[in-house]
């Protein structure tokens, strides 16, 4: 029997799947436990209104390996939320008093350049 044959002959429904949903599986996962803070992971805590009340409950997390900027939560195979790290400042949320303090812009100190001590010339 040729591979059309048997393709033809094969009455097993092909399923479509909605674009929606083929993102999230081809997201690389793991299995997380709720925690009082959030979700850790990657050495981060993860955080959305979602996961308040759901302290201890294992979802499964999927997420971009390169790029931790925000998992997907899932509980028992239904999508629960989309969750950022906490701490972590959004394109919408204005940076606060503490950026500018870092950034040394609106009135911190300013550093100087190096001087190379006397007699010496700069490394190469």
């Amino acid at each position: 029997m040729t591979p059309l044959a048997r393709w033809l002959a094969d009455a097993t429904p092909i399923h479509e799947i909605p674009k929606s949903e083929l993102r999230w599986l081809l997201l690389a996962g793991e299995r997380r436990v709720i925690g009082r803070d959030g979700i850790r992971f990657g050495g981060l805590t993860f955080i959305a209104p979602e996961l308040h009340g759901r302290g201890g409950e294992e979802v499964e997390v999927r997420y971009m390996p390169h790029d931790l900027r925000e998992i997907e939560v899932f509980s028992k195979g239904t999508w629960l939320t989309t969750a950022k790290p906490q701490g972590l400042l959004t394109a919408a949320a204005p940076p606060g008093p503490h950026h500018r303090a870092r950034w040394g812009s609106g009135g911190g100190h300013r550093h100087r350049p190096r001087r190379c001590g006397r007699g010496r010339s700069p490394p190469p």
